[in-house]
């Protein structure tokens, strides 16, 4: 027997909240001398992601490295949702280095990875004015004008025996309202609620170099018998994993389907399902973004039964 969720009903009911994150990202820019120490540096100031750079999560392997190269130059056009590179680059740096995830627990909570790239002696000379980071080659994932602490354009200068260091800061903002629906699994109607998982321990994952990939898991999902928790939590009760996880190929529109299965071994928990816990995009440090879904009446499953559920996680640029 199969019992199918419809990716449409199970995680995008009208109001899919709880199966979309957003994303944002920051610069901060230092100019450093021979000897290492900093001569200028900026405010942190925030980028605008593309609509280009929006596609890449959707990707996995070369197509999504992200974060492969920071960009700069000498270019004073607003960023545009349009932009694909610099309005005019001076250098680019691929010598990245993770220097730090962590996540901010207050009301505007998300969780961040940062890159520091450097420029070598005298590779960034000039009067910059825009910043990028993108792949090597390829279209840009952010552009943002460089800013002064009043958040007003400016340039920053480096002289040809001066070092310039890039930090950008990438942000992961989880929904922290429910989504809501209702979905007909095996001819009963049941109630769903969708639920951010883990905010604060193990949403946001630890961080890649190269990017993201949404909509992909390499951890299997859990099923239990209990309820789901608060968003800093996970759901409680007896639990069992599936046994069969596949990733859709990315299609375009900002979402990604994947797929988890229960064998006929697994799953048949008492009381039947209540609860799950889905894993749903990861980077190459580990799972990015984890939800939860409360099912009532709980859902059956007994053994020589096999239960296939679809997912789907969609992503957005974070308003300015």
């Amino acid at each position: 027997m199969n019992i199918w969720i419809p990716t449409t009903k199970i995680i995008e009911p009208k109001n899919h909240i709880a199966s979309r994150i957003q994303v944002a990202g920051y610069y901060k820019l230092q100019v450093l001398g021979a000897d290492g120490r900093l001569r200028r540096e900026t405010d942190w100031f925030r980028n605008l992601i593309t609509d280009a750079g929006l596609e890449q999560p959707g990707f996995s392997g070369a197509n999504y490295n992200s974060w492969a190269a920071c960009k700069v130059g000498s270019g004073n056009a607003a960023p545009a949702d349009s932009d694909v590179s610099l309005q005019s680059q001076i250098a680019s740096a691929s010598a990245r280095t993770l220097i730090g995830t962590g996540t901010n627990q207050g009301v505007d909570r998300y969780a961040y990875h940062q890159w520091r790239w450097r420029f070598s002696t005298g590779a960034a000379a000039g009067n910059l004015a825009e910043i990028g980071v993108g792949p090597t080659t390829g279209n840009l994932y952010s552009r943002a004008l460089i800013r002064d602490s009043e958040g007003d354009p400016t340039t920053i200068t480096v002289l040809s025996d001066e070092i310039l260091d890039v930090t950008y800061e990438h942000r992961f903002y989880p929904p922290l309202t429910d989504g809501n629906a209702v979905v007909d699994i095996a001819s009963v109607s049941r109630s769903i609620i969708i639920r951010t998982a883990s905010v604060g321990s193990g949403w946001g994952g630890s961080g890649s170099s190269t990017g993201w990939i949404a909509g992909r898991s390499t951890v299997f999902a859990t099923a239990y018998n209990g309820s789901i928790g608060v968003v800093t939590g996970i759901p409680s009760g007896t639990s069992s994993g599936s046994t069969e996880s596949a990733n859709s190929t990315y299609a375009g529109g900002l979402s990604r389907d994947f797929q988890h299965s229960w064998g006929i071994s697994a799953g048949n928990l008492s009381g039947g399902i209540s609860a799950l816990l889905v894993p749903a995009g990861d980077s190459s440090g580990g799972t990015l973004s984890s939800f939860q879904v409360g099912v009532d009446p709980p859902i059956l499953k007994t053994i020589g039964q096999t239960l296939v559920l679809n997912f789907r996680q969609s992503w957005a640029r974070r308003a300015l």
